[in-house]
């Protein structure tokens, strides 16, 4: 799965990770995430299926598609048909698993997975990958209406992403979590009126998270940087919020 990344690759990986760490609440999640890879995969149909083991409960998601909650329902009636599912549920630890690797297109076209989901909508590549993070399980997969199967580098770009994919998502619930203890702090923070002050997206996002009586370490984990890159953050939002403290900068950016 070794492949050499041309610039345009690395490119779209860097932007598609600006936009995956920006926070957004659990439940929103796997719709925030589908659009990222969606940035890497165009013109591709993807799912977002996710697994608590403590209640067995199962949320699956499809964006792509006309009506995907059919075609989800679809898939879950014969998912076991597909053997990277079986991989996975199996607890498979590859990094990425492409359908083609696993089963023959004869041996597949024979099945009633692809009969009655995948080519309806002309799927006849997958990309799969799991998503595991403490207390829940589950995969993304990312499908292709063509013949043309998923490069070395395709692979291994979504490989790459992966680990993101989980800090992400674990971000996510623990962004949910801060919210629910602190409702409503940030209120008040117009991101199109800081963006009219010069600040960069990321710089809105640190803005707010100090709005909200956040220490450094603590976004650092949110937003998946380190404590020093949040210091640099804060030290630019001062110099272009023309103030010296951040709590002068919360009540700018409120103003």
């Amino acid at each position: 799965m070794e492949a050499v990344f041309s610039s345009e690759a690395w490119r779209a990986l860097l932007a598609a990770l600006e936009i995956l760490y920006i926070p957004v609440e659990e439940g929103n999640f796997a719709l925030h995430a589908m659009q990222v890879v969606g940035m890497l995969f165009p013109g591709t149909i993807r799912s977002f299926d996710v697994i608590s083991l403590a209640d067995r409960h199962i949320e699956s998601h499809v964006a792509g598609c006309d009506n995907p909650a059919e075609m989800q329902s679809r898939v879950l009636v014969h998912l076991m048909q597909n053997p990277v599912a079986r991989a996975l549920h199996a607890g498979g630890r590859e990094p990425v698993y492409r359908l083609s690797d696993y089963i023959s297109d004869r041996v597949l076209h024979r099945t009633d997975l692809y009969h009655e989901c995948y080519k309806p909508i002309g799927i006849e590549r997958q990309l799969a990958i799991s998503l595991e993070t403490p207390g829940y399980a589950g995969a993304l997969t990312v499908n292709r209406p063509s013949r043309l199967d998923f490069t070395p580098e395709e692979q291994r770009l979504l490989a790459l992403l992966r680990p993101h994919l989980v800090r992400a998502h674990a971000n996510a619930r623990l962004y949910s979590a801060l919210r629910r203890e602190n409702p409503g702090a940030a209120q008040g923070l117009d991101p199109v009126a800081m963006a009219r002050e010069g600040l960069t997206r990321r710089e809105a996002e640190v803005l707010r998270w100090v709005a909200e009586g956040k220490r450094d370490p603590e976004i650092a984990l949110i937003l998946g940087i380190s404590p020093r890159t949040v210091q640099t953050h804060v030290a630019n939002i001062l110099a272009k919020l023309r103030v010296e403290t951040r709590t002068a900068a919360v009540q700018a950016a409120r103003r």
